[in-house]
């Protein structure tokens, strides 16, 4: 199954279709699973302690086989020193190379980040109707389906981030700058505009299929509530039931709240429309 990754580290959230390969972190549980959340590292990443004493032993040992036990320890010394210090820094370096790969997206903004973890929440609460909506919905299906919508939405903040990056410094005076310049400005502030109407757009889709899932949930256990305080009174005796309409009223139609189930979450398979 195809599965999306959110990693978290260095004040950015990064989304990618791709394993990144050793997990540094125990995954986030969720009910579903076509989306694997790693949480940031605490502490030193596996093996780091290993590569730091390894090379330093190594080398020490080296250097008193052919040398007296001074040097070698001043050599293992420095080299301690030395893969202390790059170590870290490798392995930084390395991680930015993985986390900036072209088709990997990258959140850096409060804002950004802030927006996904919100759609992030409504796609949990989204997967947490499943299992009561009477076989209405195949998680399977419906996993894919999220993942799908979250990645799509990711690359939506994205365009938005970067559009406000060009925008936030042109604070300056329209007046002073040249027509090309207000031009390109003008172009941009209009796609920023479109952008944010496809994340609103997206994000009241997530908001539609949590709600009718709702919708329908609460209709069935009204029915089942009528249904059984129904069979009670049949079974009570004609003396105890006083007055007319005795029987309770059905509860109401449920195909109002199936058709919106069914039509929220055909809304999630929308391409993505926002210029890239």
């Amino acid at each position: 199954m195809a599965r999306i990754y959110v990693m978290r580290d260095d004040g950015a959230i990064v989304v990618s279709r791709r394993r990144p390969g050793l997990l540094r972190s125990r995954p986030v549980p969720r009910s579903w699973d076509t989306l694997v959340e790693i949480p940031p590292r605490t502490g030193r990443a596996p093996g780091e302690t290993t590569l730091v004493f390894a090379s330093p032993v190594a080398l020490g040992a080296l250097a008193t086989t052919f040398a007296p036990v001074e040097l070698g320890v001043a050599v293992g010394g420095a080299a301690l020193i030395a893969s202390t210090y790059l170590t870290p820094r490798l392995r930084r370096r390395l991680a930015d190379r993985r986390r900036n790969r072209p088709d990997n997206i990258v959140l850096h903004s409060e804002k950004a980040r802030s927006a996904f973890d919100h759609v992030l929440g409504l796609a949990d609460r989204v997967s947490e109707t499943w299992p009561l909506l009477d076989r209405l919905v195949e998680p399977d299906e419906a996993a894919a389906l999220l993942a799908e919508a979250l990645w799509q939405i990711a690359a939506v903040l994205s365009r938005r981030e970067e559009l406000d990056a060009v925008l936030e410094p042109a604070g300056f005076d329209p007046s002073t700058a040249s027509v090309e310049t207000r031009s390109q400005l003008s172009a941009a502030r209009a796609a920023r505009a479109r952008v944010d109407a496809e994340f609103q757009r997206r994000e009241a889709g997530l908001r539609r299929a949590e709600e009718a899932g709702l919708d329908f949930i609460r209709e069935q256990q009204m029915r089942k509530a009528v249904q059984a305080a129904d069979q009670t009174l049949r079974s009570m005796p004609p003396t105890v039931l006083v007055g007319p309409g005795a029987t309770l009223e059905p509860a109401s139609d449920l195909a109002e709240h199936t058709h919106s189930v069914l039509a929220a979450y055909r809304e999630l398979t929308v391409g993505l429309t926002a210029d890239r």
